[in-house]
Formats: C-alpha cells, structure tokens, sequence
C-alpha cells in the first residue's frame, strides 16, 4: 500500500499537470464567478416616482443598516428605466408610498430573498406608523425611540434570510467557490481510477497482482492515494482563498474542511463505481464529465438549489452526493448551523459512498475474473 502511494508520490513530482490543472481550473472558475473582490453584498438599484429623494435616501439608508445581504443604492428613475432598457442591470426596486414593485430585466438567485426582505419591512412600516398613531407621535420620532432602546438593552436588529418558500440566505461568493471544487473534486478522483484502467488494459497489472501485495493492499493504496489527493486538492484551495482573496467562511473554515471528508469519500467511491461500469479508460474521460456536469448542475453546484421549482429536478438531486456536500459546506459557514444539523448529511454520504465502492470493486473484479 504505502509502495503505490509513493510511487503516485513520485509519478506527480515527474508529470504535475493533471493535479495541478484540477487545481488551476477550481481557482480560475472560483474567482471569476464568485466576485470575491471583497464584500459580497449584492447591488439593488431603487427609484421612486412617488417619494422624494430625501425619503428614498432615508428608506435605503435604514434599509442598509439592518442587514448585510444587499447593498440598496439610490438612482433617478429616468436613469433606473434607462438602464433596465438596456439589461444594465437585472432588477431595481420602484417605492411607493405604502408599496413597492420590482422591475425585473431578467431573473436572479436572489430575488426570493430580496422580496421577503422588502415585503417584511413594509409590514413593520405599516406596524410603526399605526404604533404611532395610537401614542400620538410622529411615526419617525417614534422609530428613533424604539431603535434607541433596542441598542441600550443589547438586541440585533440584523435581518438573515433562511431557508423557506420566500427567500433564502445566499453568499455568491463562498456558493461559487464551494461549488466549484467539488465540481473539480469529481476529475481529481476519477484520475486514480483511470489509472487503474489504463493499467489493465496494458497488463501492468496484472503483474502488480503478482506482486508480495494482495488486492486489498492494491486496491487501498491506488483508493487512499485518490482521496488524500482530492482532499489536498480541497485544502488547497481553501486555504488560498481564506488567506490571499480574503474570502469570508464565517469563522467555519476548519468546520468546512472537516465536513468535506464525507463527501470526498463519496466521491471516490463514485469514480470507483464508473470505472466498474466502463470498459477502458477511454469511456472513463468520456462518462466522468458528462457525470460531473450532471451531478453539479443537479446538486446545486453552478447556482442555488433554492430556485429550482421543479419537483422531478429536486427528486433527483436528493441521490446526488454534490447536493450534500453543498448543504454541508453551506451549514458550516454562513448558514452557521450547529454540527447536530449536519450530522444527516454526513451519514447519507457516508452511506452512499460504501454502497458505490462495494458496487464499484465487485464489476470490477467481475470484469477481470
């Protein structure tokens, strides 16, 4: 075992690209669609034809020191209708005196949450100003009163987004690069099972089987060698955007790197479980990315879960190892759930990953038998 480990060791010294390439293709795509340049605040254009702009001014003002999940900036409404002509911008938010109306130029992730956001504030608007009312106060005298004691007895006024039929909290950045690498992780493990193939196919072996080393020892270096490689590949990256792009994983860096084990077995018990269904290591490069494209699109690995509304796609995602690796990551950073929440996740992986290594191992054996 530790004999073909080190010689993986040394096969990587001499030819680095295939581990390197992984690598390079998970930052490149991490970075160019997560925006990781720094907050990760999503931009909402809002206009009025109604209100002043000292009132929209005061509205996004407040609005923007409530949550940390959009960024509310005001435009003229000439400028606003211009630019969503031209698809400028996707969306903007139009005010109204006791209303509001979102413009759509195209449909975003984002928008379930932006509205939840929006219609609860109007609520507590309409809540305040009939509060109010009743005291026989100004509505803003009031507001300014309940806010100071709510900051003198300690409570956070922050609104999160949850997961639920209207909105959900989403961070475009930590999404993209979450998904991503285990998009990659899916081509780091298939490499090691390729090998495996490419050897049978050459009769190299056949004589490794001849070798001191039974096939368990075999099979376990060429397997353990593919998950510590696809773990490191994860490490890796993680660590390079948590130091050099200052990626915010919400104090659960080390919490996401010890969830990801589950999945990075899952994964190669997958690869494990294609190289026993292929006949040669040329349908291997042929099927893994038709599956790793399949199973991140399902999984929720190129855009939130969240938005698909389709019954059959979401039947289907819950057999996709990616969708819970996503859940797991997301759980440990900005969802900031408790371990005990995740535990589920975990075990299904760990579950699906025995049977398709069992599965896996037994066509091939049979294949060579």
């Amino acid at each position: 075992m530790k004999a073909i480990i080190f010689n993986y060791i040394h096969s990587i010294r001499r030819k680095p690209l295939q581990f390197l390439g992984t690598l390079f293709l998970t930052i490149g795509f991490a970075l160019i669609m997560g925006s990781t340049g720094g907050s990760s605040a999503i931009p909402v254009t809002v206009f009025s034809d109604e209100l002043s702009s000292q009132d929209v001014f005061q509205l996004i003002e407040r609005w923007n020191e409530r949550q940390e999940e959009f960024i509310f900036l005001q435009e003229p409404a000439d400028v606003a209708d211009k630019k969503l002509a031209q698809n400028v911008i996707p969306y903007g938010v139009e005010l109204e005196a006791k209303t509001f109306r979102l413009v759509l130029a195209q449909e975003m992730p984002e928008m379930g949450a932006l509205q939840s956001f929006l219609e609860t504030t109007y609520r507590e608007e309409a809540l305040l100003v009939a509060a109010a009312a009743l005291v026989g106060v100004p509505a803003r005298e009031f507001a300014d009163t309940i806010d100071s004691r709510i900051r003198t007895h300690g409570f956070s006024s922050t609104i999160r987004f949850e997961d639920g039929a209207a909105g959900f909290r989403y961070d475009g950045a930590l999404h993209n690069l979450f998904g991503f690498t285990l998009f990659f992780l899916i081509y780091g493990a298939a490499l090691n099972i390729r090998l495996i193939l490419k050897q049978k196919e050459e009769g190299t072996w056949d004589r490794i089987v001849l070798s001191p080393l039974n096939k368990a020892q075999i099979y376990a270096g060429h397997l353990g060698f593919g998950f510590l490689m696809a773990y490191g590949q994860l490490i890796v990256v993680f660590l390079l955007f948590a130091i050099f792009f200052r990626v915010d994983f919400y104090g659960g860096l080390i919490r996401s790197l010890l969830v990801s084990i589950p999945y990075v077995f899952a994964v190669v018990s997958l690869a494990v479980f294609l190289g026993g269904v292929v006949k040669n290591h040329r349908q291997m490069d042929a099927l893994t990315p038709l599956v790793a494209v399949s199973f991140a699109m399902l999984g929720g690995g190129f855009w939130p879960i969240e938005i698909i509304s389709s019954p059959v796609l979401l039947r289907l995602s819950q057999v996709v190892p990616l969708t819970y690796g996503m859940n797991l990551l997301k759980g440990a950073t900005y969802l900031q759930m408790p371990l005990g929440m995740l535990l589920f996740d975990m075990a299904v992986l760990v579950l699906m990953g025995v049977l398709l290594m069992g599965l896996g191992l037994n066509l091939m054996e049979r294949k060579a038998a």
